[in-house]
């Protein structure tokens, strides 16, 4: 009969101390993704915007990505309030929800001064479990994840992502000048070939 194998305590203890320190608060640089962190499912953790690198009325994505083999129901919101530990109201979260892409989350929003001064801004993830195991103590495992801020174009393109767009329409210019043309004048004379064979037929 199989015997399902439990976490030893020491990488219990491992996985703690990863916890406990993923749970201070941690400042993020704009553009470079965060060192690995940890969080156990049913809490939050605060980090700080790099606000001094975010440019008024422009937009920018706080993102986070985890591991497929850590499944975790995340949610973000985005305030000025340090000490937040729950999301705003549900409704107001549906209203602002999205589609998730695979193992990431990431929530946009428009950087803004207050008066002419800046106002330090936080970024709060929380996880839930998702899913049921087998095990209820891989069900409560802390989860592994990494954030990362970026600037976004036209309120959906994350700046990593331009220069693979640039490259795509290369391509896309170049099939379209050279490649198209080639198989369409292949198609003509195959027409060509096809109609006068029925013809020499008749």
């Amino acid at each position: 009969m199989f015997t399902p194998r439990r976490p030893t305590p020491l990488l219990f203890l491992v996985l703690l101390c990863n916890v406990i320190r993923s749970n201070s608060n941690v400042v993020l640089s704009l553009g470079i993704p965060s060192s690995t962190m940890s969080l156990l499912p049913g809490n939050t953790m605060t980090t700080s915007l790099p606000s001094e690198q975010l440019q008024p009325n422009h937009y920018y994505e706080l993102r986070v990505n985890w591991p497929a083999t850590h499944p975790g129901k995340f949610t973000i919101w985005i305030d000025h309030n340090k000490d937040a530990i729950l999301p705003p109201s549900t409704d107001e979260l549906t209203l602002r929800r999205r589609r998730h892409l695979l193992n990431a989350h990431k929530e946009i929003f428009q950087f803004q001064m207050f008066n002419g001064k800046v106002q330090e801004t936080y970024g709060h993830i929380r996880v839930e479990k998702e899913g049921i195991s087998w095990d209820p103590e891989i069900e409560n495992r802390p989860v592994l994840f990494n954030l990362i801020v970026e600037e976004v174009y036209l309120g959906i393109l994350p700046k990593s992502s331009v220069p693979l767009v640039v490259c795509l329409l290369i391509v896309i210019g170049i099939g379209l000048i050279f490649v198209v043309p080639r198989i369409e004048v292949y198609l003509q004379q195959q027409q060509h070939r096809s109609n006068k064979k029925l013809k020499e037929r008749r």
